[in-house]
């Protein structure tokens, strides 16, 4: 970024000093979209798609319940209680939830900042200023917490949990990607398609329509006043219509207003779209109703999968962060997760020799 900027202004990049991409982008009129990026993720995808909240929201709750080791009582403590206002299942599933949405998940220590810190508190990505030295360090963030006060926050009070970044360069390479930014056209054109089957069950609620008698003879203005008045909101419309059919003493033919063809795509595209979105956080559809990925070997199979492949590797990937930082050994307990265990250490019946 600064390149472009020393090409253009005739300016060495550390006579620039501390700046933040706020600062940048009003100072010189770059196009960073990262922040409405984020907004996006947020907002339409985490917030307003059930499949992506959906498959967020259950990942971020499995990880938060997995049995931890711990070799320091005083981390043991801090994770019980991070803050006032989480417990340990808390505080993990508002870091993983962070994670899978914007790609970033970050704590804000306070107390204690030579080993353990007395409170840690999950802030959301949206509202974080990063700064940066004109050799593009990081030098400390800016957190509006939403009550109109703004937080300083340091290097050392501040752990940065991220997925990995080969696509930006510059200052936006200290984010992670998110994976909802591939997934973006994904989720918006599946809220396009849940909004279309609201509007399908709104307006066709009822199926058909049936008449007393047959007539070939055009409608007089009183059939088709009264006509117009069966089809009111409140005799075919609604999903409490649905399935209905409607009579009436006015001789017209029966019309089927139900679902058509290009209706029912609808439904097979949501499957699509479920699929993709849980293949990209690599949990399988079976574990979501996915309707023909149902079977109990598949759910059992992909249920261990689940574990192994998505949930286990989050938690350590969290872990490795905090050890690091706090110097201490944090580990997942395997063997209290009976999910990944075979059915002969579940039961604790050894299988027969041959």
């Amino acid at each position: 970024m600064f390149d472009n900027l020393k090409k253009v202004l005739g300016l060495k990049t550390k006579s620039l000093g501390f700046y933040s991409q706020k600062q940048v982008k009003d100072l010189f009129n770059n196009s960073f979209d990262e922040d409405q990026n984020t907004a996006n993720y947020i907002n339409e995808g985490y917030a307003l798609n059930p499949y992506v909240n959906q498959v967020i929201n259950r990942i971020a709750k499995t990880v938060g319940r997995l049995p931890l080791e711990y070799n320091s009582s005083d981390v043991e403590s801090l994770l019980e209680k991070p803050n006032v206002s989480m417990f340990q299942n808390d505080f993990f599933e508002a870091l993983i939830t962070s994670l899978l949405a914007t790609g970033n998940a970050f704590g804000y220590c306070e107390g204690n900042f030579m080993g353990v810190p007395d409170t840690i508190k999950v802030l959301n990505t949206q509202y974080l200023d990063p700064y940066f030295d004109g050799d593009g360090e990081f030098t400390y963030a800016i957190y509006d917490n939403g009550n109109g006060r703004q937080i300083k926050i340091l290097p050392n009070e501040l752990i940065h949990i991220k997925f990995a970044n080969i696509i930006d360069n510059g200052d936006d390479q200290w984010f992670g990607t998110s994976p909802l930014r591939a997934l973006q056209k994904t989720y918006l054109a599946s809220n396009e398609v849940i909004n279309a089957q609201r509007h399908l069950f709104k307006n066709k609620g009822a199926v058909g329509f049936v008449t007393s008698t047959d007539s070939q003879l055009p409608l007089t203005p009183r059939e088709r006043t009264e006509i117009d008045n069966q089809f009111r909101d409140n005799r075919i419309g609604g999903s409490d219509n649905y399935g209905k059919i409607l009579t009436s003493s006015t001789p017209v033919n029966y019309t089927e207003i139900g679902k058509s063809p290009k209706d029912l795509m609808l439904d097979t595209a949501s499957v699509s779209f479920l699929r993709i979105i849980c293949s990209s956080f690599g949990v399988d559809s079976a574990l979501f109703n996915d309707p023909q990925n149902k079977t109990y070997n598949n759910r059992l199979e992909a249920t261990r999968d689940y574990y192994n492949d998505v949930c286990i590797p989050l938690m350590n990937k969290v872990l490795q962060t905090l050890n690091y930082q706090w110097n201490s050994n944090i580990e997942v307990n395997l063997d209290e997760i009976l999910a990944i265990q075979k059915e002969d250490e579940k039961t604790g019946v050894q299988p027969k020799e041959q």
